[in-house]
């Protein structure tokens, strides 16, 4: 049987989603290998989504535990069991605001990706559990929260095998959206790497058990939660301007490939205005995104990766950095200045050891280098480093539609189409990156001040 493989993602709260596909008559399918059978073969889906109050609807909580097709019955904390899609008929529905759902995103999205004529091959189910406010110490293993969810997981896992007599034991894909308190809170970027760590040695320990009886560990994937200019300081009820929670996820996927899969930063879907909560569209696309990552692994077996900067290869010449990106589908490089509101520099900061402190005078993306390109005001000295998404106005509104909030302007081109008809496209994900070589800069003859232009002599795209 396939291992679960586990996603993380940071949100306004914490959010672990297991999503597990088995197929009938005893085959089983493993990573990086080519499923053109599975087109005439059923897929089953099972999904457990674990976190604080974005993990699941714009109010920020979600519907009591249900492991029956009957209302929903009392839980220690915000919990939904979904039992059903447009295409999904093994369960009815318990009620809630489906189209808000992270679940409800990921289930159709796979669902209308294997299609058999008018109908699905995908039968499923999903829990979410949702715990407001809490830090990572307050869902980890051996605590209460912890103890709660996963005897709940357990249940569906069971109730679902039961629905399913004729499906082997599933691969299993687990999602954790956390890492808003822990920012409120001062937690350091690599206390917070740490957590991840120990997440995903709790969670495979408890896929090798029952029900589950994984032979593999799961990977952790993630979608960085891009509200994080909405935090609290450390120790204040005051506005923060940047996440180091983020960072730590960036760093859990650049650094464990095998471990934590980034699938979307989450700068890039929708917020409630003047809220750190996900709007239904957010949660749909958040959901969405998660699945698609997820399929081009699981099921296409490619070793499909977040956009990010290629580490060790950020060089400067001159005036001029270059930051070449790697991952993601598609070999275009676009500026979208549509849908992710414009950012100042598209969401490129620098800075350096330098006296003088170095502005980006413009910036840019280049296909034929395969690169972001900034111009500075002069040439980088020591200590130069680069960041995306990092910074934004303390307590201005997150998400998308915002010009101040964390967030960039840079994607892939390639993009698909969900059920709900969001874009799904690759994204660049946060980072903050040391620029690895420096030539000595030679000044610039005749050069003047000008004003930055943001997005150089690119015509943007803004599909």
């Amino acid at each position: 049987m396939k291992a679960a493989r586990v996603l993380s993602a940071g949100l306004a709260a914490g959010l672990l989603l297991t999503l597990a596909i088995e197929a009938d008559a005893g085959t089983i399918w493993r990573r990086r290998t080519q499923l053109a059978a599975r087109s005439a073969t059923p897929i089953h889906v099972a999904m457990y989504v674990y976190g604080q109050s974005n993990a699941g609807t714009s109010s920020g909580g979600d519907l009591a535990v249900s492991t029956t097709n009957g209302s929903p019955s009392a839980a220690p904390y915000g919990n939904l069991e979904y039992r059903t899609s447009a295409f999904v008929p093994a369960y009815s529905d318990t009620g809630a605001a489906n189209s808000e759902e992270v679940c409800f995103g990921a289930l159709n999205q796979l669902a209308s990706s294997y299609m058999s004529g008018s109908a699905s091959l995908v039968r499923g189910a999903c829990q979410e559990a949702a715990v407001g406010s809490q830090r990572y110490t307050q869902l980890e293993d051996g605590t209460a929260n912890w103890t709660t969810q996963w005897t709940e997981a357990a249940a569906m896992r069971t109730a679902y095998t039961s629905a399913f007599t004729n499906a082997q034991a599933p691969d299993t894909f687990v999602a954790w959206l956390q890492g808003e308190s822990d920012q409120t809170n001062g937690t350091s970027r690599a206390t917070y790497v740490g957590y991840l760590s120990d997440l995903w040695t709790d969670v495979c320990a408890e896929f090798t058990g029952a029900p589950w009886s994984a032979t593999e560990c799961p990977q952790i994937y993630l979608v960085p939660y891009g509200g994080a200019t909405r935090l609290g300081s450390p120790g204040t009820a005051t506005h923060s301007d940047s996440s180091e929670i983020v960072m730590a996820h960036y760093e859990a996927c650049r650094d464990n490939p095998e471990r934590f899969v980034c699938a979307h930063p989450g700068y890039a879907s929708t917020l409630v205005t003047a809220n750190e909560h996900y709007d239904a569209e957010g949660y749909r696309r958040n959901g969405a995104q998660l699945a698609r990552a997820w399929r081009l692994r699981e099921i296409a077996g490619t070793d499909w990766r977040m956009l990010r900067p290629n580490a060790g290869s950020i060089t400067c010449s001159g005036h001029t950095v270059t930051i070449p990106l790697v991952g993601g589908v598609g070999s275009t490089l676009v500026i979208d200045t549509s849908y992710v509101a414009r950012k100042p520099h598209l969401g490129f900061e620098y800075t350096d050891s330098g006296s003088d402190p170095a502005s980006i005078r413009s910036a840019t993306v280049s296909t034929a280098l395969g690169a972001a390109v900034l111009t500075l005001s002069r040439g980088c000295t020591s200590g130069a480093r680069v960041r995306y998404a990092y910074s934004g106005g303390p307590g201005c509104n997150a998400g998308s539609g915002s010009t101040c909030s964390m967030g960039g302007n840079v994607r892939r081109s390639d993009c698909e189409t969900s059920y709900y008809g969001e874009s799904l496209c690759d994204w660049l994900m946060f980072f903050d990156e040391d620029v690895d070589t420096i030539t000595p800069d030679e000044e610039f003859a005749g050069m003047r001040a000008f004003d930055d232009v943001g997005l150089g002599t690119y015509s943007p795209n803004t599909s």
